[in-house]
């Protein structure tokens, strides 16, 4: 099974940010979804907190992830790199979502540090 990416903000479909292009060429949409969590404005972009109430919900979309380069590209873009200081900014983690037809997925989403 391939890998499956929540995402946020300016990764969303009709959004314009550096990496939509190549998300287009290198992930389907699956789904839209959602995920117990908070969003909070780090500067023009947002950042999630995972919450363990289920009255804090953030709305997203899943990806089904073609090549493996765009994670890795997407890992520098939210700042996650080896040749940088920790902690980053974001990192990326396995988390449970609601996808659109109430089922759950296991999908990969990027939290703010």
């Amino acid at each position: 099974m391939r890998d499956r990416l929540f995402v946020y903000g300016t990764l969303k479909r009709g959004q314009e940010s550096p990496l939509r292009e190549m998300m287009s060429r290198l992930a389907t949409f699956v789904s839209e979804a959602t995920i117990n969590g908070k969003l909070y404005k780090v500067s023009y972009y947002p950042g999630l907190f995972l919450s363990a109430s289920a009255e804090n919900v953030v709305h997203g979309e899943v990806f089904e992830v073609h090549d493996d380069e765009l994670l890795h590209e997407l890992d520098l873009y939210e700042g996650i790199d080896a040749a940088l200081s920790t902690p980053y900014e974001y990192r990326r983690e396995m988390v449970d979502v609601r996808l659109h037809d109430q089922s759950t997925a296991r999908v990969w989403a990027y939290l703010y540090n």
